[in-house]
């Protein structure tokens, strides 16, 4: 009968040895504890693949079911890694059997840094998984899990940390007064949305199709980028240090802010060109400063009565409506 349940299966697969007795755990001055939930085990070895024999003989071979063998670890730095000076290999029953993630390497570093024990070994919990056996000789591979969290604080056995130097006072923030030229420069942006027609989502498609058409047939004959080819503000069009630069200087300046969005609008009411959402966020924020309640709802009312259906906008989007229902304006409103 035997070599009917090989064929057809049933019973059990029995490991190919027995499983290795779990090492006592290395004496606290050779080695950093980590203090962890008991049987939660957050971060996963990397490389396992390269080390399934030893972790078979750890778990004493594969098994019809597989394993979950709770034991210890080590964390032992690899300064000498021709790869990553960074490196941590994690050790079980004195065997290799994985490495810890790279990312996950440098903050162990930082983490034992700040608590004065550079470098030290660390001594977690861990779990060995896998390793099942089918009665047809399929088998599955052994990976590692370890009971140390991947973010935040690491707690460490008999190591307490020092206190976290106290914040500096925050900074009285600088009253917003606003001239008459921006003023004026909101006033017009308001009455321009007020009195301009709403643009429905069919005709902006519409409109949007033909001039990307456009822009891309710009693109390809002389060999711009879209940005430019699609008349994009020019702290747009320039690299990434240009543009963050750009946008600190522009971030308090109201009139800036309205005339970026003014330039938005021109191109979404005749091509249908959406625009981003942070310009007349920005606007809203600095009348908000400014204490102007009486210009930040007119604005606000004047936006959500054209971009109330947007499907798309992020968070500065969701941000706008949110302080506009705040302010009792309605996103049904037309």
């Amino acid at each position: 009968m035997n070599w009917l349940k090989r064929l057809f299966g049933g019973g059990e697969t029995a490991p190919t040895t027995a499983p290795q007795p779990v090492r006592k755990s290395p004496p606290s001055n050779k080695a950093l504890r980590v203090e962890w939930r008991e049987g939660s085990f957050p971060l996963r070895a990397v490389g396992e693949s390269n080390y399934q024999a030893a972790l078979a003989r750890i778990c004493g071979g594969h098994s019809r079911y597989g394993h979950e063998l709770d034991c210890r670890a080590l964390i032992v730095p690899e300064p000498t890694n021709a790869h990553d000076p960074n490196a941590r290999k994690v050790v079980i029953n004195g065997a290799l059997v994985g490495y810890i993630p790279r990312d996950q390497a440098v903050r162990l570093k930082e983490q034992t840094e700040a608590v004065d024990r550079s470098n030290a070994t660390l001594e977690v919990a861990a779990q060995i998984t896998g390793g099942w056996r089918t009665n047809q000789h399929d088998e599955g591979s052994f990976g590692v899990k370890l009971g140390i969290p991947v973010r935040g604080d690491i707690d460490f056995a008999g190591i307490k940390r020092p206190a976290p130097p106290p914040k500096p006072p925050r900074a009285p923030t600088a009253k917003v007064v606003l001239s008459p030229e921006e003023v004026h420069g909101v006033e017009t942006l308001i009455e321009r949305l007020n009195t301009t027609p709403l643009l429905i989502p069919e005709e902006a498609e519409r409109r949007h199709r033909k001039f990307a058409k456009s822009a891309a047939a710009r693109m390809i004959s002389t060999g711009v980028t879209y940005g430019v080819a699609s008349e994009a503000p020019d702290h747009l069009t320039h690299g990434e240090e240009h543009f963050r630069s750009e946008m600190a200087r522009m971030n308090d300046l109201v009139l800036e802010q309205v005339r970026i969005f003014q330039r938005g609008l021109d191109q979404w009411f005749e091509h249908g060109e959406t625009f981003a959402p942070y310009y007349p966020y920005r606007i809203a924020v600095i009348l908000r400063k400014a204490k102007r309640r009486d210009l930040e709802e007119g604005f606000l009312r004047a936006y959500v009565r054209h971009f109330r259906t947007w499907t798309t906008g992020g968070s500065r989007y969701a941000e706008i409506l949110e302080r506009a229902a705040k302010m009792g304006i309605s996103i049904d409103e037309a």
